[in-house]
């Protein structure tokens, strides 16, 4: 037998021997998986029902942890309404193309530092 098909007959025996041996550690792998049994311990805090209110007690450690000064309260912009928004005419829409603008009552009122102040407290 030349050396070369001898060298085939040993890389297809090595190939089949590696397929054999992928196919079993798949099915151990699978089989395994399917018969070990599922630990379905849960703690008796995780079943507890939550509470219906969050009492301000709850929120401490949040207020506390979250302090921002006057002078970095202002650093962050705050728009005071929709601006006007007007499609522009090169585009073509499917739906009717009207004018935006803002409503007063969905205006916020006061300051800007006021407003994130109540966003964040």
């Amino acid at each position: 037998m030349p050396s070369s098909e001898r060298l085939k007959r040993q890389l297809f025996e090595l190939s089949l021997v590696t397929l054999i041996t992928v196919i079993i550690w798949v099915g151990y792998g699978v089989y395994s998986a399917l018969t070990k049994p599922v630990n379905t311990s849960v703690s008796t805090a995780e079943l507890r029902p939550l509470p219906l209110l969050l009492t301000k007690d709850q929120f401490e450690p949040l207020r506390s942890s979250l302090r921002l000064d006057e002078d970095q309260l202002s650093t962050f912009p705050i728009s005071s309404g929709l601006s006007a928004v007007t499609p522009s005419t090169s585009q073509t829409s499917a739906t009717p193309s009207a004018e935006v603008a803002s409503s007063p009552s969905a205006a916020p009122r006061g300051s800007q530092s006021d407003l994130l102040r109540e966003l964040l407290f």
